[in-house]
This record gives structure tokens, sequence and C-alpha cells, in this order.
């Protein structure tokens, strides 16, 4: 089953912004877990390169008979702001994700990933609803390892 939208999500602002780029998150972990686009496409902008690339790969996945392991999700810290009233917001969102493993059809181990932490940087729009335009990340220091 896929996260739950936040009530924060439902209103235009730069808390509602940090709360979409959160879902969101939650989002691409799901996707990756499930293989299930439905909601993660319905909240990406056609010309999305980062959102494209994660569809694809998902879609890769599948279509090798392979699945991903990865670790939930956490984020640490969130904020958004309103670039245009009602139409433009960014949101910034500090998260760690834990180590992943993608398997093949039999259950094989074909790939680990180490977790880290990272910064996010959102693009988002506001229709009656919230769509991600854009995502940009960088790794960063993980306090919990510090």
């Amino acid at each position: 089953m896929p996260p739950v939208p936040p009530e924060a999500m439902s209103t235009p602002s730069g808390d509602g912004a940090a709360a979409a780029a959160t879902y969101f998150t939650q989002l691409y972990a799901y996707a990756y877990a499930t293989a299930d686009l439905t909601a993660w496409k319905a909240m990406s902008e056609p010309d999305c390169t980062f959102c494209n690339s994660a569809t694809a790969g998902i879609d890769a996945m599948v279509a090798a008979g392979e699945t991903d392991t990865s670790a939930p999700i956490v984020v640490t810290e969130s904020f958004g702001t309103e670039i245009i009233p009602a139409q433009s917001y960014s949101a910034t969102l500090r998260m760690r994700q834990g180590d992943s493993q993608r398997l093949d059809s039999s259950g094989n181990v074909i790939r680990t990933g180490e977790g880290g932490a990272y910064e996010l940087y959102f693009a988002l729009a506001w229709r009656d609803g919230w769509f991600v335009r854009e995502i940009d990340s960088k790794a960063i220091e993980d306090p919990a390892t510090s």
C-alpha cells in the first residue's frame, strides 16, 4: 500500500511544499520496493529528469525480473519556500537511507549499495495539488555516523 499523503500537503504554502517533497521521497522508496509507479507518475512533471530516470530504472528492474530491498528513507529535516504564490515552490530535505540490495529473479544478490545522508532540492508546482518539476541531490556528512 502506498504511503498516505499528509494533511499538510493540502495547501499551497512553504509547509505544504516541504510535506509534498517528504511524501514524494517516501513514494520513491515505495516505488522501488513494489514497482508500483502510479502515485509517483501522478506527481511527476513530464519533463522532470530525476523523476523520469527513476521511472526508467524501476521499469528496467522489473523487465529484468529483479527486486530491490532498499532500507526506508528517513527525512530528518525539511523546509519549503514559496517562490510564486500558489504556483511555484522549492523544498529542501535532509534524509538518510540505509543499505540496499538488488536481487535477481532467483533471489541472489547482484548488487549492494551503501546508504548515506543526502540533501535533496525540489522544484515544485501547485495546480490544485503538488507536482515535482525537478530534484537535485548531494551527499552530506551523516550526523548519525559522525
